[in-house]
Order: C-alpha cells, then sequence, then structure tokens
C-alpha cells in the first residue's frame, strides 16, 4: 500500500489527521467515525511514508479484541506479519515489559497476575486469619479493601504513601500494607499493580526509559478518554522526545469508566502538555442513522464539561426512534416481547433483532417475557474463557505441577474436587507460611514433616501431595495439550465437572 492508496481509503477528515507531519496529534473521533481505520492507517502512514519500521511501533489499547482486529487490519492492508508491531493492551504491555525487566522491577521472574476474583479471594484470606475482623463483615470489608488498594494503586500510591486520614482509612491503610506483603510473598501482581510497577520501573531507571523511547519512535493510544493517571503516566515516559510520534484517538462523550479510575481530563491535560500538539475531529457517524443521532446529541449535550461537536449520519435519516419510560422492568420487558411479537407478525425475521441490557440482573425479567410470549433466544456474553472456573482450576494443577508454587492457585485446588481438607487445615498451612516466611506449597510440606496437623488433615494432605507428584510425573516432556488433558483427568477435575452437568440434566 502507497501513500496515494492511503488517502484514498480517507475521507477528508480522517485524512487530515493520519496524513499530518506534527509529532503531538489528538484526535477526536466520534461514535461510529472511523477510530480504528485511523489508527491502523496512521500507522501504514508512518511506515509507508514515514519509513518508520513497524518493530518500532507501539500501539496500546484496552481490550484484546481491539488489539486482534488492528493486527488483522494492518496485516491485510500491508500484506505482511504483524509478529514485528507492538499492539497490545496496556495490562499486557505492561507484563511484557515487566516478565523482561523483572530485576530493575524488583519482582521475581516468574511473577503470576491475579484476576479480580483471585485478588478478593487473597483478601478475603487475609482478613479471615485475623482476630480483629468480624466474620459476619468480612466479605463487605473484603470488597471495600480491594476497592482501596486499587484507587490508591491507580493513583500512583504504595501503602507507605497513602496519606493519614480517617479511622477507617488508617485501618484500611494497614491493611493494604499487610497485602503487599502477601502478594510479594505468594509472588502474584494484580491488575493495577501491573501499571504502577511499570510507571516505577520507567520513571526509576533512567536508562531503561530512555532505551525504551528511543526505541519506539511512535506511540499511537486507543480510547485515550479511557485512560487513568497510571497509563498516561506510561505514555509521557516512553514518549519523552520531542522527535518522536504520539498519536491519541479519544471521544470525551464516550467516557463511561470514571468510576473505575479512567480520566476524560487526560485529553485537556493532553492539550496544556503539549501546547504545540495538533487537534483533529472526526464527525461523520457511518454506524447510525440521522435519528439516533440526534437522540443521543440531545442527551450528551447535558454535559456542560464536553467539547463542542456535532455527529453527522453518512446513512440518512433512518427511522425515528421510540422512547418509553417504564414502572419497572417487568413492564420494560412486556414492551420489548411485544415489539418483537409485531416484528414477527409482519412476517420478519427474529434473526435481524436484538435486545441490548445494561447489567446481567436484568436478564430474567427480558427471559420469562420471552418465554411466555414462545419468542426464542440465546444469550450473548457472560464469563471470558480464562475466567471460567474450571479453566482457572486446570491452569492452577498444571502450574503446581509443573514447580509454580502459587499460593492463589495452591489454595484454589488443594480441596476442589473436594478431599476432605477444610478451611482449618488450610488455615494452619497459611499460619505456618506466613511465621516462616514460605510459600504455602512449601508450608504445606513442612506441616507434614513437623507433625503439625491432625491425623485425618495430614492423610488428607498427604494424598494432595502424591497426586501432585504423580501428576508432575505424567506430564514430564509431553506437548502442552496433552498435558492439560492430563492434568484434568488425573486431577479428577474431570470426573467432578461431568457428574455436575448429569446432575443439572436429571
Amino acid at each position: 500500500m502507497d501513500a496515494e492508496a492511503i488517502k484514498r481509503a480517507l475521507n477528508d477528515e480522517q485524512r487530515a489527521a493520519v496524513c499530518t507531519e506534527h509529532n503531538r496529534v489528538l484526535v477526536f473521533a466520534g461514535a461510529g467515525s472511523g477510530k480504528t481505520r485511523v489508527l491502523t492507517h496512521r500507522v501504514a502512514w508512518l511506515h509507508c511514508v514515514g519509513e518508520v519500521p513497524l518493530g518500532r511501533m507501539l500501539v496500546l489499547t484496552f481490550t484484546n479484541k481491539a488489539a486482534d482486529e488492528m493486527r488483522r487490519r494492518l496485516q491485510a492492508m500491508l500484506s505482511r506479519s504483524m509478529s514485528g508491531l507492538w499492539v497490545n493492551t496496556f495490562h499486557s504491555f505492561c507484563n511484557r515489559l515487566l516478565h523482561r525487566h523483572h530485576d530493575e522491577a524488583r519482582l521475581p521472574q516468574g511473577f503470576q497476575i491475579m484476576d479480580a476474583e483471585d485478588q478478593l479471594r487473597m483478601i478475603k484470606n487475609l482478613l479471615g486469619d485475623s482476630d480483629k475482623v468480624d466474620k459476619d463483615s468480612r466479605d463487605q470489608m473484603a470488597k471495600q479493601l480491594r476497592a482501596f488498594i486499587n484507587r490508591n494503586k491507580e493513583r500512583g500510591m504504595r501503602a507507605a504513601n497513602v496519606p493519614d486520614g480517617s479511622f477507617q482509612e488508617s485501618r484500611l491503610r494497614d491493611w493494604y500494607k499487610v497485602y503487599e506483603e502477601a502478594c510479594a510473598r505468594a509472588e502474584v501482581v494484580d491488575f493495577a499493580e501491573l501499571l504502577l510497577a511499570t510507571v516505577e520501573l520507567l520513571r526509576d531507571n533512567e536508562a531503561l526509559r530512555r532505551r525504551y523511547g528511543e526505541h519506539f519512535r511512535a506511540i499511537l493510544v486507543d480510547e485515550f478518554q479511557d485512560t487513568n493517571e497510571l497509563q498516561y503516566a506510561i505514555c509521557r515516559l516512553l514518549a519523552h522526545d520531542d522527535a518522536q510520534s504520539l498519536f491519541v484517538v479519544g471521544d470525551d462523550d464516550q467516557s463511561i469508566y470514571s468510576w473505575r479510575g479512567a480520566c476524560p481530563e487526560n485529553i485537556e491535560q493532553f492539550e496544556e502538555r503539549y501546547p504545540d500538539a495538533r487537534t483533529y475531529c472526526l464527525g461523520v457517524n457511518y454506524r447510525s442513522t440521522e435519528g439516533i443521532l440526534s437522540v443521543a446529541d440531545a442527551l450528551i449535550r447535558q454535559n456542560s464539561t464536553r467539547r463542542e461537536k456535532q455527529l453527522k449520519a453518512a446513512g440518512g435519516a433512518g427511522e425515528t426512534p421510540v422512547f418509553h419510560t417504564a414502572d419497572d422492568e417487568r413492564e420494560e420487558a412486556e414492551l420489548a416481547a411485544g415489539y418483537l411479537e409485531e416484528w414477527r407478525a409482519g412476517g420478519r425475521r427474529l434473526s435481524e433483532t436484538a435486545i441490548l441490557y445494561r447489567s446481567n440482573m436484568q436478564s430474567r425479567a427480558l427471559e420469562e417475557s420471552l418465554r411466555r410470549h414462545g419468542i426464542p433466544y440465546r444469550i450473548y456474553g457472560g464469563l471470558r474463557f480464562f475466567e471460567r472456573a474450571e479453566i482457572k482450576d486446570a491452569l492452577a494443577y498444571l502450574r503446581l505441577a509443573l514447580g509454580v508454587q502459587g499460593d492463589i492457585g495452591f489454595e484454589r485446588v488443594i480441596n476442589t474436587p473436594p478431599r476432605g481438607i477444610g478451611a482449618t487445615t488450610v488455615g494452619r498451612i497459611r499460619d505456618l507460611a506466613r511465621s516462616r516466611g514460605l510459600s504455602l506449597w512449601d508450608a504445606g510440606a513442612a506441616a507434614l514433616q513437623d507433625g503439625a496437623l491432625t491425623t485425618r488433615a495430614a492423610t488428607a494432605v498427604g494424598g494432595f501431595y502424591k497426586l501432585m507428584e504423580g501428576l508432575r510425573d505424567s506430564i514430564q516432556g509431553k506437548p502442552l495439550a496433552e498435558q492439560v488433558r492430563i492434568a484434568v483427568r488425573e486431577s479428577g477435575l474431570h470426573a467432578q465437572y461431568a457428574a455436575g452437568k448429569q446432575d443439572e440434566q436429571k
């Protein structure tokens, strides 16, 4: 693809943004205005015209799906492999960088990443080991503490840096410190830690910061309105040279994640930090009709702090949207089912329809109404593959068998499937791990050797260790797919989930 082909693929607004010679660029991309097209064509333009090698560019986005889509489009445009191009989510980029430089980041080489569920599990275990926390309030405090930890990490603050506050805040800060120590002991990091550790790594290591600043000649950021303080700091630390291209795309009208740390103010700060930056606006919407855009614009205009802009629909006027206020979820569900019945009665296909709802709790009323009206449906969404319990169980077994002694995985599978190892026994192993500075795996082995467990508990725990030793021997030297099959079968997970499915079918 040459320069003229890139230009021909864009409208006037898109072309101006993609082909600019400025190195600091902010693009306001309204909904459906071709944000991904502009980002991918900017990469192609820099490569074909600016002579920037693909391996010297970094594209940061928020979902693996978006990253994969960009790679696919670029491969089709440039007719070459994208293996050298860094297209990552912020978290996967940080994970990649921290594993490369774990020593400088003061992290263990094989650190594991906790998801939100595992993080909450660890916090509950920490609170459960304390006599100062009432059992009935443990779950509530665990969620409060997780939010406190993540919020402060996203602000760049370790436990030692959290300022004095109320008694409750001081209490949470003390638990934050306990949590930090537990994570270090278990060799795990949470999602917020990936970002914070990366900021500290680049901020405190000038040679490393300069190395990556010189390597990445172009940095492109997707959904800039959703970046938090740490993510924006990473961008600034990497793009410290005025000769580098920093190209960010976002829209303050689409900022809906402030509740989880996103800072739409980063757009304003971008223009303040880089007063010479060039700003472009994409105002042609290719996704919606004029009727839908008018409704959306009437709503978003109530936001007095937004950047004034007006989207125009490329698809014409379209049908007039219908607005209805329901008294409760049942009336809302009946309304939706009624529309679908009319649609079907008019000879049109249900496969051309969809119901969009905000949260999973709304699905029950909708499903009940659809069943009453005899309308077939299919629910899309749910847990992602690696968030499913059975997948996390299998991975935990595999990691333990391969010698990755993560505390989260150990607690997950020591009694899964049930083998008579209760919370009291796990608590004793946890206490031993804390007192001796051991991993839970090593603490369990020490408890068996020292006779610290009851006869019944020792028999159950010993059986678990024999199972893991046998599993380790069984998977030795096998291909990964075979290792997974063996782990699922020999651990008892396959039998457990098969029995569960049979119970569901009865």
